[in-house]
């Protein structure tokens, strides 16, 4: 695998996070926007360019996600809710949570997870943009979430903490995979600090990163 391409520009303000959008291909990107002239911003790019830029009221966002319902979601300390076709504010959502850390989209029943760091995953109706389930991961260690994906094959969530790892099934119900040593609950112990997680479709295997020992896991 090569580096193909590089992307500079100026609107790049320390990037909360970043999401594709597949049905313009573009490239959304989050900025804190930390200097004092500017604000927290979202930048389009398409062509390996950006092309658009506009403000959120999300300040300091951490995660951004484009849903099939054509809708962006940008969380930080609340959610901001865009239209994806001409990116215009519909709606603002208080996660009732310590801040969004993470977004997952579920398929199957067309909900959109949104981890907190205070332990607790929501699911969210994307067309009425009410909250349908509250489910408490009661061993989120160090307050923050830094991972979230969906299974459409097991209809699982992983949570990532910075040294935990849950499923939580369809049933909301969850489950400890892998447990940092010295901590609760039941599973397999890796002492390392957890900052990434990814679903790979093709073969069915979420994949977790660990910055300690350099290594990721494959879970399947």
């Amino acid at each position: 695998m090569n580096l193909v391409a590089t992307i500079h520009d100026p609107t790049f303000e320390q990037p909360g996070g970043i999401a594709y959008d597949e049905f313009t291909r573009a490239i959304i990107v989050v900025n804190y926007g930390y200097t004092l002239t500017t604000q927290s911003h979202v930048d389009v790019i398409s062509g390996l360019k950006v092309v658009r830029t506009f403000h959120t009221a999300c300040s300091d966002p951490n995660a951004v996600i484009v849903t099939p319902t054509d809708r962006i979601f940008v969380g930080a300390w609340f959610i901001c809710v865009y239209d994806a076709s001409n990116y215009r504010w519909i709606a603002d959502r208080n996660p009732a949570i310590d801040g969004a850390d993470a977004f997952a989209w579920d398929s199957g029943q067309r909900l959109l997870y949104v981890a907190g760091g205070d332990g607790f995953l929501l699911a969210m109706n994307t067309s009425t943009l009410r909250y349908v389930r509250t489910i408490d991961v009661p061993i989120i260690q160090d307050g923050l979430v830094s991972g979230l994906t969906y299974s459409p094959v097991s209809n699982d969530v992983y949570v990532l903490g910075l040294s935990d790892l849950w499923i939580v099934d369809a049933n909301g119900v969850f489950h400890a995979l892998y447990i940092h040593s010295g901590a609760g609950g039941s599973g397999n112990a890796i002492a390392v600090s957890l900052n990434a997680l990814g679903y790979i479709s093709q073969n069915r295997d979420v994949y977790v990163c660990g910055t300690v020992t350099n290594t990721i896991y494959v879970v399947s």
